[in-house]
């Protein structure tokens, strides 16, 4: 689902696993996951572009969760090198944490300092 600076709404259909998105304007962004609401890193390397192109949030939808991840200020370098944390960590230390609230917390931790905010929604 895509919401368009011009205020349309696109819903998009991918491949099971796995969606590629054109290239638009966009001011956010919502996908699904299967299992849970917790980014993936290629999902914060999309909100990292995103961001990087004036867009405010990206929402994952699970069917027990659903999880935002939004700007609350304009995007600054600092911000930046959070969601590069966050994707690194994502990718290479994330099999370390053995529960939701753990993830959450550390999601926390990475981003804290910045303008970007995590929101887990039940």
């Amino acid at each position: 689902l895509i919401l368009t600076r011009s205020g349309e709404c696109i819903v998009l259909e991918g491949e099971k696993e796995r969606i590629r998105i054109p290239k638009f304007n966009l001011w956010g962004l919502a996908h699904t996951h299967t299992r849970t609401c917790i980014p993936s890193p290629p999902d914060i390397e999309s909100i990292e572009d995103l961001f990087c192109n004036q867009g405010i949030v990206g929402v994952i939808i699970s069917p027990t969760c659903t999880s935002a991840i939004y700007r609350r200020a304009p995007l600054t370098e600092h911000d930046i090198l959070r969601l590069k944390d966050l994707a690194d960590f994502l990718r290479h230390s994330s099999k370390e944490i053995h529960s939701a609230n753990e993830m959450v917390n550390k999601i926390h931790e990475l981003l804290q300092g910045s303008n970007i905010r995590f929101k887990l929604m039940y």
